[in-house]
């Protein structure tokens, strides 16, 4: 049977068909109040339906938490640059390292348990001693730069590292590391030293009289010239005779005393001396034939 047209009254011996409940839109479908529908979505009767908006997304390093005010975005500084050493620092640490030497012959005996270590460094830096990478010793460099160093404690049997370094102010300079092995029988042996003359003035062609390590090679500088080598006896005792062609004037001598090797067992500290010239003999003629000098 045909449904009646609406509004018709329905004939007489039909019945009314049931009305079919409305289908209601999910909570999907059905757009909040206030909200505008998004696209393919039908509008409720009586809303003008606004342009689809692409929301925007926030990241979480965007949005700040609740009861916060977001920071304004901070600007990198740009890197730091470091700090360049001025033209006097540099010369001053050019100075440093050139006038920083170690004189000491190496390698050192192994005799000595107390090595003495000598050089030139910047006048009044301090010069200091490392065993094994601590510090045992340090002394101040002279008004010449001369420097002179023994250390206070006798050293055990074995091989040891010597490491000495210099500081004029901030600056710092290392030198080349010395080995040293102590002999098991190694003992504290006293520097060599002048006796004679006591004045400090010797003559050109003169001789130089000293005490030093029974049988050791005495070795004798003035400056950085070798005046000669001699031995010293049993009792220590040794005697050099100088040379006529050895300068003149206030000089510093330095004795130093070497081992059966050849290695420097012990030097002393810079001796002052005064080298006179070698005054020329006087002849005397008596008679024809004889002569006679002074």
């Amino acid at each position: 049977a045909e449904a009646p047209i609406t509004g018709e009254a329905p004939t007489v011996g039909q019945t009314p068909p049931v009305a079919e409940p409305p289908v209601e839109a999910t909570a999907e479908e059905t757009p909040a109040a206030g909200e505008t529908p998004t696209a393919g979505e039908t509008p409720v009767a009586g809303e003008t339906p606004t342009a689809a908006e692409t929301p925007v997304e926030t990241t979480a390093e965007e949005t700040p938490a609740a009861g916060e005010t977001p920071v304004a975005s901070e600007t990198p500084t740009a890197a730091e640059t470091p700090v360049e050493a001025t033209a006097e620092e540099m010369q001053t640490a050019a100075q440093v390292l050139a006038a920083f030497k170690i004189l000491t012959s190496q390698p050192l005996s192994s005799a000595n348990s107390r090595p003495i270590l000598y050089g030139q460094a910047e006048p009044g830096s301090i010069v200091s001693v490392l065993v094994d990478g601590k510090e045992v010793a340090k002394v101040k460099a002279g008004k010449q730069g001369n420097w002179h160093l023994r250390l206070k404690n006798a050293l055990p049997a074995g091989k040891h590292m010597l490491e000495i370094q210099t500081a004029s102010g901030d600056v710092k300079a290392m030198a080349t590391a010395l080995l040293v092995n102590i002999a098991e029988d190694a003992r504290n042996i006293k520097a060599p030293t002048i006796k004679n003359p006591r004045s400090g003035k010797i003559t050109a062609a003169g001789s130089i009289q000293g005490q030093g390590p029974a049988g050791s090679t005495i070795r004798v500088m003035i400056g950085d010239q070798l005046i000669g080598e001699t031995t010293a006896n049993a009792n220590g005792q040794w005697q050099l005779r100088t040379s006529p062609s050895l300068p003149t004037g206030n000089m510093q001598a330095r004795v130093i005393a070497l081992d059966e090797d050849g290695r420097e067992l012990v030097a002393s500290r810079l001796i002052p001396i005064k080298v006179t010239a070698t005054k020329a003999p006087r002849v005397l003629p008596r008679t024809g034939a004889d002569l006679r000098g002074k």
